[in-house]
């Protein structure tokens, strides 16, 4: 009876964290230290980096690589509403070494970088497809389309298919993620829809 009344309550704060009602199963909460697989679009993962580049890549599941997924406290005093999101790869990479955390580059492109708590734009906010804010601790759920924008600039992770990483060894059938503003994204070829895979 108390495992189904805390299921009960959980599901109740999901929801109440902006989780859709199909989406708020309390098994499927993804929960700080998980481990992840990233899906962005469709059929494209995260994956393996191409050699001689920080730029983060998507390419088929074949490539996908392990995220830890972090809830952390930004550390910048400028940033209001300061808990967010971090991604930190797992899998070993021999080029990217110690820069393992994500962030959304001056460039316009989601990067790896070595973990700086200070560094905004290396937090991400989430919100569910349709836009409404998810919360940190209890809004994140496996399998449900999410949204993540950085904290610093406010731009979307998103998988730009236009794109080709072929130039670069390992890139081949591999697309650049970027961190772009709304008005930056095409609906022809950006994609920024993210489900989080148990790894």
């Amino acid at each position: 009876a108390e495992a189904r009344r805390r299921a009960v309550d959980l599901r109740r704060r999901l929801i109440a964290n902006g989780v859709p009602a199909a989406f708020a199963n309390p098994d499927n909460v993804v929960r700080d230290g998980d481990i992840v697989f990233v899906r962005i679009g469709t059929d494209s993962y995260f994956g393996q980096n191409p050699w001689s580049t920080y730029c983060l890549a998507a390419g088929p599941r074949a490539h996908r690589v392990r995220f830890l997924v972090s809830f952390d406290a930004c550390a910048d005093d400028t940033i209001v509403d300061n808990l967010g999101v971090r991604f930190c790869l797992v899998d070993d990479h021999e080029y990217l070494l110690s820069n393992r955390w994500l962030y959304a580059a001056t460039c316009r492109s989601t990067k790896f970088d070595i973990q700086r708590v200070d560094n905004s734009k290396q937090f991400w906010r989430p919100s569910t497809a349709s836009g409404t804010a998810l919360g940190i601790r209890c809004g994140l759920v496996y399998g449900m389309p999410m949204r993540f924008r950085d904290m610093y600039y406010n731009r979307y992770m998103a998988l730009n298919t236009a794109t080709s990483a072929s130039g670069y060894s390992g890139g081949d059938g591999m697309h650049w993620v970027e961190a772009r503003i709304i008005a930056q994204l095409s609906t022809d070829v950006h994609r920024r829809d993210i489900i989080l895979e148990r790894a």
